[in-house]
């Protein structure tokens, strides 16, 4: 019953995670991404809240653009 319940509180945890594709990497500017993620959520919807934590996901290749 215990992974069950921590299974649960896992999905709650990360249901409001969004990933954004193809947003191009700018090296060297720490605000880059959540400053642009940040733009796109606002021209989604006034009311979403603004981005609390941004990261690229995989390990850094040339000429591949990470997820957001």
């Amino acid at each position: 019953v215990e992974p069950t319940i921590l299974e649960m509180k896992d999905r709650e945890k990360r249901s409001c995670n969004l990933l954004i594709f193809g947003l191009e990497e700018n090296e060297g500017q720490d605000n880059h991404d959540l400053n642009k993620a940040a733009s796109i959520l606002n021209g989604l919807d006034k009311d979403v809240s603004e981005p609390v934590k941004v990261y690229r996901m995989g390990k850094l290749e040339i000429n591949k653009v990470r997820p957001l």
